[in-house]
């Protein structure tokens, strides 16, 4: 018997060149008849009723520990396939998770749980190496700005070269959207414009532009990176100005709009809708409603708001619900819930969150759970979570001596670090977030900054782009360079039968996807360095054919078009993107094919194709709560076969591409019941029309023709809604099937299902044409639906 054990293996060598040890183990259990044993706790049975786990691995620069079920340790040093080496019995768990990551990485597991019935070879784990981003700070004191290198693993600051020349006094700095520049306001200097070196984040001049008020506190950037908005101190208003998307200059726009006395911070919110202004000598909060075309603001109704004594800083939270206000003389937090439409402020009187000492700047994390308040008065920073119901703010812990006279607070865009100005130290501190609780760690020694730190700007996260592969089962991951929009692949998941749809919340923390083949909806964390899927628990059963899946404004609740039973339903999301289902499920009208919710988050519309018939528009009202859907459904006609449905930025009109009849109906929506009423003949597109979309100013449609392998493009009319085409149609690759903006609205996405690639556009912001962006990539087999984080 020992020769035969002397003559097995002793290992089997893996792809990725790593050793197993189960084939020794496997060897000497049938060599010396061990069969039924089990102490584990993973059942008995000989070798044909065990099974093992594994799967493949990419993008590993270094050494990675891979773990199953929390004890089967696996380390691996390449790309390719591995197999843990414990077998395990039929209808055991598994579990694979990351015990120790490659250092400088992130890596993360997908399809990595469920129950053994076979050799499991299909759990992906990818990894990537985290680019640095670059992070801008405004020292007051000699007139400069630092640049530092931030790590994207640890959140260290790196110090890049030498300060920069700003100004005289400068008070603030914002980086526009894609990363390319910069703007400083100088209280006694023009404003200066930097360029952003895309490879080293250093800045360079590139233009000083007088200022159209006295003494600039603040600065914002709208999300589209189209305008700039600088509060003035002295002349008590707001200046707007121009951003050209070459070469960053600014140019003014109209006159200067009144503020409250002594304006101090100024923010703009993700959807770019409203603009905040704290002003510290009147103790109020001023709220404008903005033009995405032309930038201009206009007073909301009741504006301006009071605040606490001496308001320091504002901030939104990314869902577009509520605003925080940090005021340094009452040492207080002050709240507000936004109406969605007119931007008007529900104030809650008497009701405040209690800082500590004389408070001075405020932020809230990306995914809206966290917020965190500098106390200047006695170098602490307050922590607190949101309620995501109703906004309020529970403390739940204050880190003290965290630098001397802390001034400013920002959040990551990947929401792993805090950063803190310390003005009395001249240092930035680094804080790690515990991504459960958001309580605040001490990271590393605070590092040195110029003289009289008052502001900083981080660069922004890179943006992603998802595509359903409906032939091969799979979800891939594309990062958007910000700077040119080009694709570049990062990973893919494998997801149910056929998935048809993905929709991705605009705070970039969950996904869903509806699976058509095995009526499902699954969902997904999303990692926000690398952009991949991780799966929270099992798909959930849907009702037959799911076709479409679409978030609401709030990001707490999705809703899902089941085409072969005729039905939509809502879904809540849970503190973890868990899925329970939200009231009744709904009747449409015949085989709907997509839904989308207005701006407003009141109505959700709906696309029924009724199989090439002629089809419908089916409207449901929302719950103003909990986004449950409501009956009576209200239904109007549309042309032949619709298939996508979407509604404009301004809320008011709907857009229907009508597959069979080649053709987009419009519909203007009723603001008192949202019940729509069809305006005009509809649109000729090309042939066989599959997807639409809107740009984020109102001005712009696209429409995604399968048949004729083209975009088709339309100027809207402001007042009516009515399309106009422009230029001729804009060739694609073989069966465009859906199109997207990302979330400036200079690039355009669109999957082709008939050669299983996405191509990229440039969007010209003046006139809306398209000009396509390098070669396509590369997707899955019939790429479907099509999603970007942080788009609409």
């Amino acid at each position: 018997m020992l020769e035969n054990i002397r003559n097995l293996p002793f290992s089997i060598i893996h792809r990725s060149g790593t050793k197993s040890w189960f084939g020794l183990g496997l060897a000497l259990s049938v060599a010396l008849g061990l069969s039924g044993c089990s102490s584990d706790g993973d059942g008995g049975g000989d070798a044909s009723t065990r099974f093992t786990v594994g799967g493949d691995l990419s993008g590993l620069d270094g050494t990675l520990v891979l773990q199953n079920n929390d004890k089967d340790d696996l380390s691996l040093t390449a790309d390719g396939g591995f197999i843990f080496s414990e077998a395990l019995a039929k209808d055991a768990s598994y579990a694979v998770t990351i015990k120790t990551q490659p250092a400088g990485q992130r890596c993360t597991v997908s399809q990595g749980s469920g129950t053994l019935t076979a050799n499991v070879t299909d759990v992906a784990v990818a990894c990537v190496t985290p680019v640095a981003s670059a992070a801008y700070v405004t020292n007051n004191t000699d007139g400069t700005v630092s640049t530092f290198s931030a790590d994207a693993t640890t959140g260290a600051l790196t110090g890049t070269g030498s300060a920069i020349a700003a100004g005289a006094l400068p008070q603030a700095i914002a980086v526009e959207p894609t990363g390319r520049f910069a703007y400083v306001a100088n209280t006694n200097d023009p404003i200066r414009t930097f360029a952003i070196d895309s490879d080293t984040g250093a800045l360079t001049k590139v233009d000083d532009l007088n200022p159209t008020g006295n003494q600039p506190k603040a600065v914002a950037v709208d999300p589209s990176g189209h305008f700039a908005y600088m509060a003035n101190a002295t002349s008590n208003n707001i200046s707007i100005y121009s951003i050209d998307g070459d070469t960053g200059t600014l140019t003014s726009v109209g006159s200067p709009v009144p503020t409250g006395s002594s304006p101090s911070s100024v923010a703009v919110d993700a959807s770019g809708r409203f603009v905040y202004v704290t002003n510290r000598g009147s103790n109020m909060l001023s709220v404008y409603k903005r033009d995405p075309a032309d930038g201009t603001l206009t007073p909301v109704p009741d504006s301006p708001y009071l605040t606490g004594g001496l308001p320091a800083a504002v901030a939104v939270d990314p869902g577009g619900q509520f605003v925080y206000v940090a005021n340094n003389g009452s040492n207080d937090v002050s709240f507000y819930e936004i109406e969605p439409i007119t931007g008007t402020l529900t104030v809650f009187a008497g009701l405040t969150f209690p800082a500590r000492s004389d408070p001075t700047g405020i932020a809230v994390d990306p995914t809206g759970r966290f917020v965190y308040v500098t106390n200047g008065g006695d170098s602490s920073i307050s922590q607190y979570t949101i309620d995501p119901v109703d906004g309020e703010l529970a403390e739940t812990g204050v880190l003290t001596n965290i630098g001397l006279n802390p001034d400013a607070v920002s959040v990551d865009p990947s929401g792993l670090f805090v950063y803190v100005v310390n003005r009395g130290g001249d240092t930035i501190g680094t804080f790690s977030v515990d991504q459960t609780t958001g309580a605040l760690s001490v990271a590393g020694t605070a590092v040195a900054a110029g003289d009289g730190p008052n502001s900083m700007s981080l660069s922004p996260l890179k943006r992603f782009v998802y595509t359903a592969n409906s032939d091969d089962d799979s979800v891939s991951v594309y990062a958007s360079d910000a700077a040119s929009g080009a694709l570049t692949f990062m990973g893919k998941t494998e997801v149910g039968d056929e998935p048809g749809s993905v929709a991705v919340s605009s705070t970039g923390r969950f996904a869903y996807v509806a699976n058509s083949d095995d009526d499902t909806v699954a969902a997904y964390t999303v990692d926000r360095v690398n952009g991949n899927l991780t799966a929270v628990g099992t798909a959930i059963p849907t009702g037959s054919h799911p076709q479409a899946v679409t978030f609401h404004p709030d990001n707490q609740v999705i809703y899902l078009a089941n085409r072969d039973e005729n039905t939509v339903a809502a879904y809540k999301i849970d503190d973890v993107g868990a899925l329970t289902a939200l009231g009744a499920v709904l009747n449409s009208g015949p085989q709907p094919t997509d839904l989308a919710v207005s701006p407003n988050g009141l109505y959700l519309y709906v696309a029924n194709s009724a199989g090439g018939a002629t089809g419908s528009v089916s409207k449901f009202d929302l719950d103003t709560t909990t986004g449950e859907l409501l009956d009576p459904v209200s239904t109007v006609t549309a042309g032949l076969e619709p298939k996508a449905v979407t509604v404009d930025p301004t809320g008011r009109f709907v857009y229907i591409v009508n597959a069979t009849s080649n053709s987009v109906s419009l519909y203007r929506i009723n603001a008192a019941s949202g019940d729509l009423t069809f305006q005009t003949p509809p649109v000729t597109t090309g042939a066989s029309p599959q997807s639409i979309t809107v740009d984020l100013t109102g001005r712009f449609a696209y429409v995604a023709n399968k048949d004729s392998n083209s975009i088709s493009t339309f100027s809207i009319a402001q007042n009516t809604g009515y399309l106009t085409a422009t230029g001729s149609p804009v060739p694609t690759g073989r069966e465009p099937v859906a199109i997207r903006l990302d979330a400036t609205g200079r690039y355009a996405y669109v999957t082709n299902s008939g050669d299983d690639t996405i191509s990229t556009y440039s969007v010209d912001l003046e006139t809306g044409a398209l000009t396509e962006v390098g070669d396509p990539v590369a997707t899955g087999r019939e790429p479907a639906g099509l999603s970007l984080t942080g788009s609409r």
